[in-house]
């Protein structure tokens, strides 16, 4: 359990040359892209981690990977449509490794691309019941149990379209907006009780999920060239935005949404 305040720890101050040493993570959406690179970052960095997700196999074999390079890791099952489960990870960081100090709320869907003519609500309904309500579930209660020990760190995962729009994907800009205004207001709430609560705009990513979405070789060109520095962005460079989120060296730094973007939004 980390004794460590974020108002008052010192920028530079580590253990062990690790930033995140003796601090408990908890990775929402912890088994494949951004969501598994950031839980071996913080476990690199000296936190433990608590992975959730819902594919158990995957995240037992990434908290197991963890652990055999020296690290400490634990894989929960959570499907962020069930507030049960939800309510559940904080509990599980407690018993496990006895505490709990940083969050990143990774876990959302795409859904699928539609003009809004054609949008359907079902598509509606499952981009915003993850992303949005599963966030806000996630943040309340990671936000009770941090403004209680009055310290913690909140990191939700946006993207470059929680600030700018993008044609036929209407219910996912629109989610990712809401979740860049929860930020706000979660990192004012949590202000006076030491809690810091920022986001971090991923852009074009090498993920899973273009695999998963069957983006063949012309849309990464496509995209690879909308991007100023010329090429994808890889899920370990997002990881290392969202450690220095989580460290002292950020202690200045709440309400914000950081982009990893290659300059994207700089057009």
């Amino acid at each position: 359990m980390s004794a460590l305040n974020s108002n008052t720890a010192g920028a530079n101050q580590q253990v062990g040359g690790k930033v995140l040493a003796d601090r408990v993570a908890l990775v929402t959406g912890g088994t494949s892209g951004i969501g598994e690179a950031t839980a071996v970052a913080f476990a690199q960095a000296g936190a433990s981690v608590v992975i959730s997700g819902r594919r158990r196999d995957v995240g037992e074999r990434i908290a197991a990977s963890i652990v055999a390079a020296g690290g400490k890791a634990h894989f929960i099952g959570c499907d962020l449509k069930v507030p049960s489960d939800i309510e559940q990870l904080v509990q599980v960081c407690l018993t496990r490794f006895g505490g709990l100090d940083i969050a990143l709320n990774n876990a959302g869907v795409l859904g699928s691309p539609n003009l809004i003519a054609d949008e359907t609500m079902e598509n509606y309904d499952e981009v915003f019941d993850t992303n949005v309500r599963g966030t806000l579930l996630c943040m309340k209660y990671q936000m009770a149990h941090f403004m209680g020990q009055r310290r913690g760190v909140i990191i939700n995962n946006t993207s470059v379209y929680g600030s700018v729009g993008f044609a036929q994907c209407g219910s996912y800009v629109a989610a990712k907006h809401a979740i860049e205004g929860l930020t706000k207001v979660a990192a004012l709430e949590g202000a006076q009780h030491g809690v810091r609560v920022n986001a971090i705009a991923p852009g074009y990513t090498r993920t899973n999920v273009r695999s998963h979405l069957d983006l063949g070789d012309e849309v990464d060109q496509y995209m690879i060239g909308l991007q100023p520095l010329g090429r994808i962005c890889e899920p370990s460079e997002v990881a290392a935005a969202a450690v220095f989120l989580a460290s002292d060296g950020a202690s200045f730094i709440t309400g914000t949404s950081l982009p990893v973007d290659g300059g994207y939004l700089a057009q």
